[in-house]
């Protein structure tokens, strides 16, 4: 999954991102929807394995560098 504002950049990928599924913590089979909760967590229904997965999102600190 891919997590962009920019469809042009061609996005961040965050979860799954060695393009193979399976039963590791951090692979999915079958996602079929997700949600996000108030704190930027994300859930994934992960359908083939049976599992919602929550990922937590890091997003980093807006802000300027000095220099």
């Amino acid at each position: 999954m891919k997590w962009t504002t920019n469809y042009a950049a061609g996005g961040v990928c965050i979860i799954g991102c060695t393009g193979a599924s399976g039963v590791a913590a951090t692979q999915l089979s079958g996602p079929r929807d997700l949600k996000f909760d108030r704190h930027g967590n994300i859930y994934i229904t992960d359908q083939a394995n049976h599992r919602i997965q929550k990922f937590m999102i890091q997003v980093p600190p807006l802000g300027c560098s000095s220099g």
